[in-house]
């Protein structure tokens, strides 16, 4: 019984805590931006949550420049900013040809993935859709130069989550007015 009561009391106080951060919310002067549309966010596994879809980069999320990743998103109309998490030695080339989009993007190493921390997104472009529309995002590793063949780095890289997120249907409204909004982020005053 000891154990069922401290985890009713740790359920009610994050119930409490969830309360009291929407009353102050909804009870403050600020402004709030937010989003008529949530983000769509495909997460790898073992780490979605609920409102995530989860992310199948195929073959695999390690594409390396023989062989490049994908996955298909399904965007509604309008404009969409896609993000990815990843890490990589080299440049990746990230393109979905359905949308015109065709950009590099610059090596990076900063990777943390615990259940914790996640790696951050990185922004790789906006695509508009004039319809519903499944969207193949491709991800393609740079060759490596000689100087690494030479001393034979590797050359895969480490794909995350991808998300895209609604471009249009963003708007600022009052503090007091963010209950049932997807809020983006609120600035108190």
């Amino acid at each position: 019984r000891e154990i069922l009561d401290a985890l009713e009391e740790q359920v009610n106080a994050r119930v409490t805590s969830i309360e009291n951060g929407r009353r102050y919310l909804a009870s403050g002067k600020g402004t709030a931006r937010i989003w008529a549309e949530e983000p769509i966010v495909l997460a790898p596994a073992e780490r979605s949550t609920p409102g995530t879809g989860v992310v199948e980069w195929s073959p695999d999320a390690t594409p390396t420049p023989a062989s490049p990743s994908s996955e298909t998103l399904e965007l509604p109309a309008g404009r969409w900013l896609i993000s990815l998490q990843y890490d990589s030695r080299r440049p990746l080339h990230v393109t979905a040809p359905a949308a015109g989009l065709d950009v590099e993007l610059a090596a990076n190493l900063d990777f943390r993935v615990t259940p914790a921390v996640a790696t951050p997104f990185f922004p790789v472009g906006e695509l508009e859709v004039d319809e519903t529309t499944e969207v193949a995002v491709f991800v393609e590793v740079a060759e490596p130069n000689a100087f690494a063949r030479l001393l034979g780095a590797p050359d895969e890289a480490h794909l995350g989550s991808l998300s895209a997120t609604p471009q249009d249907g963003i708007s600022r409204i009052q503090r007091r007015q963010v209950c049932g909004e997807y809020v983006d982020w609120y600035r108190a005053r």
